[in-house]
């Protein structure tokens, strides 16, 4: 059976906003780099979240105001799975807030794909993995959770 997905209001009003400037899914696409189908998935209700900057650079190309867009913005679902790390718990919790996939972490920050190994708690990245991330996610990690360094 098929799933049927709703409209949020985010992009119900992200629609109707690019109907009305007549603008085509493929015009957004371009100018804010993602595909066709982002836009689409975003307008559909789909792609509930988004990504951050993504959804600001729509709101901008379309005229729109960024903060409006955020108040109503569709709450990300935040993974139930218990994490078997303290910081592994705290990356996920940071990466879902800021609207991030773990792709996304992984190529922003320059690091391979072993984010999700990192927030499961199979590896300890490197420190300098670790600065990587949290300038991606833009916080801070606290000092109990960073792992023990024994050459130290």
């Amino acid at each position: 059976m098929r799933q049927r997905y709703r409209p949020t209001k985010m992009g119900r009003i992200f629609r109707a906003q690019r109907k009305q400037l007549s603008l085509t899914l493929a015009k957004c696409a371009l100018v804010v780099g993602v595909s066709r189908q982002a836009i689409s998935q975003i307008e559909m209700g789909k792609n509930r979240g988004g990504n951050s900057k993504v959804i600001e650079a729509l709101a901008q190309f379309l005229k729109l105001d960024f903060n409006n867009i955020e108040t109503i913005r569709p709450k990300r679902r935040l993974c139930k799975k218990k994490r078997e790390t303290a910081l592994g718990s705290f990356l996920t919790r940071q990466r879902l807030k800021s609207h991030l996939s773990q792709n996304e972490v992984a190529r922003w920050a320059g690091v391979s794909r072993s984010i999700s190994d990192i927030e499961r708690g199979k590896t300890y990245p490197r420190h300098s993995t670790l600065e990587k991330i949290t300038w991606v996610l833009e916080c801070e990690i606290p000092e109990k959770l960073l792992p023990l360094r024994p050459w130290l």
